[in-house]
């Protein structure tokens, strides 16, 4: 476990390093609205990559399980793992063909405000591409993640830190060479894709899986069964990754693609350091769903306490320092063409003070399978933001869009402490109840 979870520390780390070089060398090479557009369309992607139904999450608690029932259960693994890779890769190539005949009707240029009506089409073509390239992306990209049900977290730290690694190579070649911001941004998709590719080929060597060997008509009786629990994590993921993604999303399509990328700048002094803070915090997950299976409730209950003030006196002092610091944090990052104001870099860190505390919450939640409500309410949020957004973002421009992004985030994670508080004095009950119905029986 400290293996795997110092592997993870070191590539959420180096990946974070590559992306603060890739933003770099991308707002000084491409104008601002060019940047505006790649802003824009990773984001819309960072939602488009968690969109496989919760299969993934469902499949690797099915693979763990099964690894421990010796040859039977490896057995039963391999066909678990083709059955989602064969039906997903069938239905990633139809809805592809989808995709690439419906992006001739639907007006995604819509989505990026500009005057300039070729890069409009651009990032329309850009987004058309980066969806064949995602929904392909699921079910070749399996076998990196299934690595962590092997406790092999180190190998998937290893193809995290290739991702990070290929895709600034391909962007840092493409840029300085003078490429277009499409070519450029699909070389980058097109790179992640190659490398989770041969993730998948080195997780089915690993395991000894000839590939040829699964029994087609238990196909989708499997997919089925692994859906059911699927979907309760695809409601949380695709929500939680709209949330925290749609505000550059809305900006770039209510008030424009140069103020989507001086928002998305901002935050990003925030996301990478929640991206790494999380990256130490993951760990928990193991230990809470451990002292869960003991019933050590009072364990979660402090521990949960210690990290969330933690957590806040942490980050806190973080959105301080960057409302202070924060235009010189962006010279150094971006360059001198972006400056913005004191007030967006306030509301912006209460947005990730908001979103760290929520994710500290939702690790314990999963941990110990208590998400039933919190998806609900995610999914809810979720819905309110465009409407949120949209109305702000008219009236007050990008600081409209924050203040939506607090409005939206705050009561989620309010309302998951309380869950979260809630679920651990229940399970403490529980034990008392039952002592004193046996207490009972027994008189």
């Amino acid at each position: 476990m400290l293996l795997g979870s110092g592997a993870m520390i070191v590539s959420n780390f180096v990946n974070t390093v590559f992306r603060l070089g890739m933003i770099a060398l991308l707002a000084r090479v491409y104008a601002r609205e060019e940047f505006g557009v790649w802003v824009a369309i990773t984001s819309m992607t960072a939602v488009l990559v968690t969109s496989d139904f919760g299969i993934g999450n469902a499949l690797r608690n099915k693979l763990a399980w099964l690894a421990a029932k010796g040859e039977k259960g490896n057995d039963d693994a391999r066909e678990y793992f083709l059955s989602v890779l064969y039906c997903f890769l069938l239905a990633a190539i139809v809805l592809s063909i989808g995709v690439v005949i419906g992006g001739r009707f639907v007006p995604l240029q819509m989505l990026f405000r500009t005057s300039n009506v070729v890069l409009r089409l651009a990032g329309a073509e850009i987004l058309t591409v980066a969806q064949v390239i995602f929904l392909l992306g699921i079910p070749l990209g399996l076998g990196p993640v299934m690595f962590f049900a092997y406790q092999e977290t180190n190998w998937s730290a290893a193809f995290g830190v290739a991702y990070g690694l290929s895709g600034a190579v391909v962007v840092f070649g493409l840029a300085l060479i003078g490429q277009s911001i499409v070519s450029t941004a699909i070389g980058y998709f097109l790179a992640g894709l190659v490398v989770t590719t041969i993730g998948t080929v080195v997780f089915l060597i690993r395991r000894r899986w000839n590939p040829l060997r699964v029994t087609p008509r238990l196909i989708l009786p499997r997919v089925w069964g692994l859906l059911s629990l699927g979907l309760r994590f695809a409601a949380i993921q695709v929500s939680g990754a709209f949330i925290y993604n749609a505000a550059t999303l809305v900006t770039s399509a209510t008030i424009g693609v140069g103020d989507a990328a001086e928002y998305n700048l901002v935050q990003k002094l925030y996301t990478f350091a929640i991206g790494l803070y999380l990256g130490l915090y993951n760990p928990l997950w193991s230990a809470y769903a451990d002292a869960a299976h003991r019933d050590d409730w009072n364990w979660c209950e402090r521990t949960l306490k210690r990290t969330l003030v933690l957590t806040a006196v942490i980050f806190g002092g973080f959105a301080v320092f960057v409302t202070m610091f924060g235009n010189s944090l962006l010279k150094v990052m971006a360059g001198g063409q972006y400056i913005s104001q004191r007030l967006l870099f306030a509301l912006l860190g209460l947005w990730a003070l908001c979103h760290i505390l929520w994710s500290c919450v939702m690790a314990f939640l999963t941990a110990v399978e208590r998400i039933n409500m919190m998806a609900i309410l995610t999914v809810i949020c979720a819905g309110l933001f465009v409407p949120i957004g949209g109305i702000l973002g008219k009236r007050l421009g990008i600081v409209g869009i924050a203040v939506a992004s607090v409005v939206v985030l705050a009561p989620l994670a309010i309302l998951g402490h309380i869950t979260a508080f809630r679920v651990v004095r229940r399970a403490r009950l529980r034990p008392r109840i039952r002592e004193t119905m046996e207490g009972c029986g027994k008189a």
